[in-house]
């Protein structure tokens, strides 16, 4: 009774498409602001808002309201773009939620539309905006006169028996512990799982270069060249065990931009489009700091919460993971973190990360120009994921979404995931983002204009 309440409820909400995505190509961080004229936060983010929506084929005095997510910047960054493109009166929203701000934005233009058609206003789309001028060094902090608000996470890699020593001469303090818990992460794996695999150097070296590979084939990624094999990514220095410099996303610049809108507004419009169908956000739980949690480790970089955050979706779609999701772009902020969200994302079952990548095979692209690495019936980051775009904390979540909408209209180039059998029904495409603080996101899409869709015969992607 409660579910059918529930789906009842759902099937009142309005659909909401993605409509038209941007992106510039992520770049290297400056050096110092005096060699970074064209990199300017306000400049990248205005040229992939102004893609994304000729991709939507509207005006910008179409849109409603605009949602700006950004972590290295004062106040106010999203009026900055936005008043670059118009000055239009909308109401403009800036979101900071660490390394998951992208989607955290696509969640409050997805509350703002259906708000706005619920309680009748102004119908029309919202641009979503994800930026960020890093600069060289890493993570660092701003305001060292108060409270971190990841010092209590931080504080826990001591109280797990960790290292807080900095991982290497001149590396921020933040940086570090970073690396360390993830780091700490994929050996508690290990212990618990009993599987020494996980923290194989060998093994998350195939996990990189297959995202290198990917990436290689992602006209928009930082790292647009793929090595020549695995064994290349062994040659950078180690880090932490068994995190090597090769293991990790690298930091960028960049931005990238989505316009949401709902069904009825779309309407005889262009199709096809990406429909998002369902949405889960969730910060931590208890367990993150609990001594008596055997998974310390995992709480804090968050697999607890993509566990969480996933099965209460696919329970609510009534979804079988494993054999109904055909794409997923997750938050590989590292190689280790990719395998362990295999499982934490239901993709593989418990202790079965390793096997569940091993047994995977590469396949031409749709259009046999490039490959791609088909996991169980997935295919995992075909962006290349952070590890190969780069990870600008506020654009990469708005980076995946883009991705989504991309690969749903065939137009992905290169990295294009392969058409679906019309038997292959139901097949959704999966988001990840997470950020330190925490906020973990999962987004559930799927292509939206298929008549196959339409009659409940599913999609192609």
């Amino acid at each position: 009774i409660l579910y059918a309440i529930s789906q009842s409820m759902m099937a009142q909400q309005p659909r909401i498409v993605i409509t038209g995505a941007g992106m510039t190509r992520f770049t290297r961080p400056q050096a110092s602001p005096n060699d970074s004229s064209g990199y300017e936060f306000d400049q990248l983010a205005e040229q992939a808002a102004a893609e994304a929506l000729r991709d939507s084929g509207i005006e910008y005095s179409s849109v409603a309201a605009v949602v700006a997510s950004y972590c290295y910047g004062d106040p106010a960054c999203g009026q900055q773009v936005a008043y670059r493109l118009g000055l239009t009166g909308v109401p403009v929203f800036n979101v900071n939620n660490n390394c998951s701000s992208g989607s955290s934005a696509i969640a409050l233009a997805r509350a703002i539309l259906i708000a706005n058609s619920t309680i009748g206003a102004n119908p029309g789309p919202v641009l979503v905006l994800g930026f960020e001028q890093m600069e060289r060094g890493g993570l660092s902090r701003r305001y060292t006169d108060r409270p971190d608000p990841v010092g209590r996470h931080c504080d826990r890699i001591g109280a797990l028996g960790g290292n807080r020593e900095p991982c290497s001469p001149g590396m921020s303090q933040w940086t570090s512990d970073v690396i360390r818990m993830f780091a700490g992460a994929a050996s508690e794996y290990r212990d618990i799982s009993g599987s020494a695999a996980l923290t194989s150097e060998q093994l998350l070296a195939s996990v990189a270069f297959k995202s290198r590979l990917h990436g290689s084939q992602n006209p928009r990624a930082m790292l647009s060249r793929a090595p020549k094999s695995a064994d290349d990514l062994l040659k950078a220095p180690l880090l932490s065990p068994p995190i090597r410099v090769s293991f990790c996303a690298p930091v960028a610049t960049g931005a990238a931009a989505v316009v949401m809108a709902t069904e009825s507004w779309w309407s005889n419009r262009r199709l096809p489009v990406t429909e998002l169908v369902d949405q889960e956000l969730v910060s931590d739980f208890s367990d993150t700091f609990s001594d008596t949690n055997s998974g310390g480790y995992s709480s804090l970089c968050g697999l607890t919460q993509a566990r969480v955050a996933s099965s209460r979706i696919y329970h609510r779609q009534r979804l079988n993971p494993k054999e109904q999701l055909a794409l997923v772009e997750l938050h590989d902020c590292f190689a280790s973190n990719e395998l362990m969200l295999y499982e934490a994302l239901g993709l593989a079952d418990k202790g079965f990360a390793q096997q569940y990548f091993s047994s995977g095979r590469w396949i031409d692209s749709l259009n046999g120009d490039g490959s791609l690495y088909l996991t169980g019936r997935q295919v995992v980051n075909p962006s290349g994921g952070l590890m190969s775009k780069g990870h600008p904390l506020g654009a990469s979540g708005v980076a995946q979404c883009a991705e989504m909408s991309w690969q749903h209209r065939g137009l992905a180039g290169r990295r294009q995931v392969p058409a679906l059998d019309e038997t292959d029904s139901n097949r959704w495409a999966l988001q990840h983002n997470f950020g330190l603080g925490s906020s973990c996101a999962v987004t559930l899409y799927r292509r939206y204009g298929s008549a196959a869709l339409e009659r409940g015969q599913g999609a192609k992607l």
